[in-house]
């Protein structure tokens, strides 16, 4: 009987005695309780009624340990101490450890399994290095400068705990930071299953040209590029229009620049939609999916485009590159380049057969890199790495 602890960056919301996430973790850890006899997950827990988006996780060999899931950076260190003490001991009799990050969370994790002397591997998610260079040292009156000393202090942490493991790597910087690995996989986020492969459509065609995004409302994800982005567009052709999914604590700002902009009309915002149908039926109805972050790992929202067919246009930043190669699944820009983004978006749109291309080879990749396959690539390193895991059920 194999036995699973995970060590996790996601946030979870608990109601009525039930939890909830969003996004696409919810597919690996359903994976998971597939692979694995029984799986105990420590997590950052909200005592909160779930935001729209999220929908509610139950596994009848899922065991959830929690922490307070504050908001701030100081906090998540904060909560360590009681993170440590709790892992140690509901860690005690799983076979191995699941440490991902970034997040002080998995740097306890990999911890936890130091001290157990239990075999551990490491999931890197997103690179917190590069996400430091991008805030301004005068940001909230020195406040800037605190953030990124927070952020290269987890950095290092990371890099160091990492040391001697085993290591999978969502993006090639990711891969690259963590050379003193003792073994490394590049591998991608995946969230779609392969039931949820749609077609590739003509896109582009009719009355109006509708741009998506998904993702939560906040700062990295960068959406205020493309609210002026579609400014303009629009100044050149009256079709764009943009749909924003998800909800965060930037949604105040970013529909003010909208105002700002004069597309307020032609900026809809409905909030977060919840993994499944709903959501595929967003990818769609797009025309072009845009994902303008300034970091990521490999966001699963970009490969569940490419399964549904939709043409995607895409920061050149973290694990993104594995997913969209630049001119044959998609096309690349770099982050924060305004000029670059409009043209991108603009050639997606007007060149029929490049468009066509690039759908048809995205999705051609889509359906290689599912979440059936990702759980089986994940259960095979890990048994090759610690054979007397094998068999894990169900694989």
């Amino acid at each position: 009987m194999a036995t699973l602890g995970i060590f996790t960056v996601k946030l979870f919301h608990r109601h009525e005695g039930r939890y909830y996430t969003n996004g696409g973790f919810g597919d690996y850890l359903a994976g998971m309780c597939r692979v694995f006899d029984r799986v105990v997950m420590l997590c950052k827990v909200r005592e909160t009624p779930p935001p729209s988006g999220f929908y509610r996780v139950d596994h009848p060999n899922l065991t959830i340990v929690t922490i307070p899931g504050w908001p701030t950076e100081l906090g998540a260190m904060a909560v360590q101490p009681l993170a440590y003490m709790r892992g140690v001991r509901a860690m005690a009799d799983v076979d191995v450890i699941h440490a991902r990050m970034p997040d002080w969370t998995g740097v306890t994790g990999a911890l936890v399994a130091r001290r157990l002397g239990k075999p551990c591997f490491h999931q890197i998610v997103g690179d917190t290095g590069a996400l430091a260079r991008t805030i301004p040292l005068t940001k909230g009156f020195g406040l800037g400068a605190g953030l990124r000393l927070a952020l290269g202090l987890y950095d290092w942490c990371e890099r160091r705990v990492s040391r001697g493991q085993m290591v999978f790597a969502q993006g090639k910087a990711a891969y690259e930071k963590h050379h003193q690995a003792a073994e490394r996989h590049l591998v991608l986020s995946t969230a779609h299953s392969l039931k949820d492969m749609g077609q590739v459509t003509p896109r582009c065609a009719g009355d109006r040209l509708r741009i998506l995004a998904v993702g939560r409302l906040q700062a990295v994800k960068n959406q205020q590029l493309l609210i002026r982005a579609l400014a303009r567009l629009r100044a050149q052709d009256p079709r764009w229009e943009l749909c924003i999914l998800g909800e965060g604590p930037k949604r105040a700002e970013l529909e003010a620049l909208a105002d700002e902009l004069g597309v307020r009309a032609h900026v809809h915002m409905p909030g977060g939609v919840s993994h499944g149908p709903d959501l595929w039926r967003a990818y769609d109805e797009a025309d072009i999916f845009a994902h303008p972050s300034v970091s990521e790992g490999t966001p699963k929202v970009v490969l569940e485009a490419m399964a549904r067919g939709c043409p995607v246009v895409a920061s050149d930043v973290g694990g993104i590159p594995s997913a969209v190669e630049d001119g044959v699944r998609g096309i690349l820009v770099p982050p924060e380049d305004l000029d670059r983004l409009v043209a991108a978006l603009a050639h997606m749109a007007a060149d029929a057969a490049f468009r066509a291309d690039c759908q048809n080879a995205a999705w051609a990749f889509a359906k290689h890199h599912t979440i059936e396959e990702s759980d089986r690539y994940l259960a095979d390193q890990v048994v090759r790495r610690w054979p007397t895991l094998s068999p894990l059920r169900s694989r």
